[in-house]
């Protein structure tokens, strides 16, 4: 007996190595239960949290961040606190354009259970309207700029959700400076910064990129995230791209490990964050076809040497936000291109080893004109399949306008289950949507826009959804209506069990913003922060 208990003890744990050895290593990638440490809950981005989210829309605090544009990108929460950044204001510190600030965003953390803050917001530093370079030639974009100077397309603003690190708590923050902070959570202050640029013009004041979608850690310890470059080099007139579209890989010192390509610029710039396969070992990247002239791409790279295995052209698609799933194929929301101009879009490829594989594209045609991108993304899944694929379209070239809906989509074919338009909805909504954030429980929650009110449409005010889907389709849970509006403020779930999410101003993104001096405070530019949260049971 005690010899077949040996022999079966040597078969299960030669079964266990197999299963580990076709796994590669475990998934570092899945939710984490200890709080929401990265945009889209995980390395993935599959946006769905280990807990259960809010069952009822009560409001537990909410945080004014005084004299700020909005709140653009997706909290990170731990057992900590809650941190995001902000868009801030032009500030005029003197005479010469070169002396003012170029949007003065600022980085927040705040008590996870009172909303209180946990230190005085920080402003890492003064990013310059224009800047002087004797090796460039003033084109028509530099003519607000004053003699000898040239603008800058970098801005102050907090663009890109803070990853943590599992090991020490830091915060690795992007914005639009084209820097990478290390922030500590407990005091605010900065570690290091780590600037982007192009090695072959190491003097180039402009040759990094903007941090938009956010880094995340490998199993390796690099910090990894891309860059968006604008203006886009087709842009009339006279607009020439100064800033580099590339992938970077940092050390825990904030030194460079690798950047992708070496030297030089990708084509497109990267909206969309990147995400890591289940094993940790390939990053996957997509780029977005600002540049019409070049198609986008997704790439596959060795997650640690930056290696590139596969790349693949999207011809008529592109990508605004990526997710990997735990059946490995990569799920795409963007855009499709055609005779008529863009299209809400949803696209899933196979990784095929060393080549993507298309298996089924999916458009939302009948979003449009309201919405022309599917900028939002969430994957329900368990721990061997894909059931569901939620996309969110919206419309990010009027902040206020009407237009947006969710989708839910077969995984294997794409096609189309279930949707939820907002303007049918009780309560109503508007507006495009923010991403998608899934629970443990299968609720959904995203947010709507709002639209302003003219002539010929009557303002509805922004809202944020939570959504059930049965036989009938989506039914509203709850709906909480915000002040100013939800622009690209997706919510993120808390190890509390809370859905926190910032707002925009009222002023609206789209309005000229002349520069003002340090000191002045501007009348409804003071985007909201929100914890949503059931109260404690007695």
């Amino acid at each position: 007996m005690w010899q077949r208990l040996g022999i079966l003890r040597k078969l299960c744990w030669l079964s266990l190595a197999l299963c580990l050895t076709f796994a590669g290593v475990p998934d570092t990638a899945s939710g984490d239960a200890e709080g929401w440490l990265v945009r889209g809950g995980n390395a993935r981005r599959t946006g769905r949290a280990q807990v259960a989210g809010p069952q009822s829309g009560r409001v537990a605090w909410s945080y004014l961040a005084s004299d700020g544009l909005g709140i653009h990108m997706e909290p990170t929460v731990t057992r900590d606190g809650v941190f995001f950044g902000t868009w801030g204001l032009i500030r005029k510190h003197g005479e010469s354009p070169a002396s003012w600030d170029r949007f003065d965003g600022a980085i927040v953390g705040l008590e996870l259970g009172s909303g209180r803050p946990l230190w005085e917001p920080v402003r890492p530093g003064v990013t310059p309207y224009a800047y002087a370079f004797a090796g460039r030639k003033a084109t028509l974009q530099d003519r607000g700029a004053g003699k000898g100077l040239h603008m800058s397309a970098y801005n102050g603003t907090v663009e890109g959700s803070a990853a943590v690190d599992p090991d020490n708590g830091t915060l690795y923050f992007g914005r639009g400076d084209g820097r990478l902070y290390a922030v500590d959570p407990r005091s605010g202050a900065i570690a290091w910064s780590f600037q982007t640029g192009d090695p072959a013009r190491s003097d180039d004041p402009e040759s990094g990129g903007q941090i938009v979608g956010g880094p995340l850690l490998t199993p390796g310890g690099s910090i990894v995230f891309a860059t968006y470059g604008v203006p886009a080099s087709d842009e009339p007139p006279g607009r020439v791209r100064h800033q580099t579209h590339a992938i970077y890989a940092v050390n825990r010192d904030g030194t460079l490990r690798w950047r992708h390509p070496a030297q030089g610029s990708l084509p497109n710039p990267f909206m969309a964050p990147v995400a890591l396969s289940r094993s940790g070992k390939r990053l996957y990247a997509i780029t977005l076809r600002a540049d019409t002239r070049h198609p986008a791409h997704l790439l596959a790279l060795d997650a640690e040497s930056g290696e590139p295995i596969w790349e693949m052209t999207l011809d008529d698609r592109s990508g605004q936000d990526l997710a990997v799933g735990v059946d490995g194929r990569i799920y795409v929301a963007g855009l499709v291109e055609d005779a008529f101009g863009r299209k809400p879009a949803a696209f899933a490829v196979v990784d095929q080893g060393q080549r993507g594989g298309l298996a089924w594209t999916t458009s939302f045609a009948a979003d449009r004109p309201r919405a022309h991108g599917a900028g939002g993304l969430a994957l329900d899944e368990d721990d061997v399949a894909v059931r569901h694929v939620y996309v969110s379209t919206t419309n990010a070239q009027d902040s206020s306008a009407r237009g947006g809906r969710l989708h839910r989509l077969d995984p294997a074919t794409g096609e189309i289950g279930a949707s939820f338009d907002p303007q049918h909805a009780d309560p109503r909504g508007s507006g495009g949507f923010t991403d998608v954030t899934l629970d443990s429980d299968g609720t959904i929650y995203a947010g709507t826009r709002g639209s302003a009110g003219g002539l010929l449409r009557r303002a509805v005010q922004a809202r944020m959804y939570a959504l059930r889907l049965d036989a009938s389709g989506f039914g509203v849970l709850w709906s909480v209506a915000v002040v100013g509006s939800l622009d690209g403020a997706s919510p993120a779930i808390g190890p509390d069990g809370g859905l926190y999410f910032g707002s925009t101003a009222a002023l609206r993104s789209a309005d000229p913003l002349e520069p003002r001096p340090a000191s002045q405070a501007v009348p409804g530019a003071d985007p909201v922060f929100y914890a949503v949260r059931d109260a404690p049971s007695r």
